[in-house]
């Protein structure tokens, strides 16, 4: 058959006639399945939710730990304070009631008691504490020496190897000897010297180590032809007591 478009078409039309492509429409509606330009924003969108709902769950946790660790501090910080004032109270009553035990100690031991030495022995006075009891273990008799031990309480020994807050001797020894016989341990350190006024006149005063390794100190006054000593053998103990006694001496030269 020859299809020369020079021969006439007598309404014959073929089965299928390709349409036209048309080009993508910018403009069409919804339905027409055209591209979606907004799915990037979406997605951006998405992903900054998710970002900020990490750091809020991170944020939530480390506050979370914060929040335990300072309470854990503060509860520590609380027990410690408690603590530190129950000490502090504890150590006030104990420091008060010490100190009101030392001044009902002192107050005890007023009004003093007056001792008084051989009348042929220059008259001797002084006083000590009434809380203190008096040993006289040497009485003078014919013209010996005099000896006597005070200690608060009760006395259990005038031995040299027992502490008393105080010894008082009498005897006939020369004063210059009884003084030199304590310038080696001056010399050596063991023993200081102080000069003090005892009733009007000089007195040497020993402080330090004595003879029996108490640590203590020593006077020596001298009345008429006797030497007079008075010893306490605690020194850190009796110090107050000591020169009370030693400031109330009296006697006649």
């Amino acid at each position: 058959m020859n299809n020369d478009s020079s021969y006439p078409n007598y309404g014959y039309q073929p089965a299928y006639q390709p349409q036209p492509t048309m080009p993508n429409n910018p403009m069409a509606q919804p339905g027409q399945n055209p591209a979606m330009p907004n799915q990037p924003a979406q997605n951006r969108t998405s992903g900054i939710l998710i970002a900020l709902t990490v750091l809020f769950g991170l944020a939530s946790v480390i506050f979370l730990v914060l929040f335990a660790w300072m309470t854990a501090q503060y509860s520590d910080a609380s027990t410690n304070l408690e603590s530190k004032i129950k000490d502090a109270t504890i150590k006030a009553v104990d420091e008060n009631t010490v100190e009101l035990q030392s001044q009902f100690a002192e107050k005890e031991k007023s009004p003093f008691k007056k001792f008084a030495g051989p009348s042929d022995y220059g008259e001797l006075t002084f006083n000590y504490p009434k809380t203190w009891s008096v040993y006289e273990y040497a009485s003078a008799s014919n013209g010996g020496d005099f000896g006597a031990v005070f200690n608060p309480d009760k006395i259990t020994s005038n031995g040299g190897d027992t502490i008393n807050a105080l010894r008082v001797k009498i005897d006939n020894t020369n004063y210059e000897n009884a003084i030199r016989s304590y310038e080696s341990k001056v010399q050596s350190g063991q023993l200081q010297l102080q000069i003090v006024q005892i009733n009007g006149a000089n007195a040497n005063l020993y402080i330090g180590e004595l003879e029996n390794k108490f640590q203590g100190a020593i006077l020596i006054i001298k009345i008429r032809d006797k030497t007079v000593t008075f010893q306490t053998d605690a020194y850190s103990v009796f110090q107050n007591d000591f020169f009370n006694v030693l400031s109330s001496i009296n006697y006649n030269a």
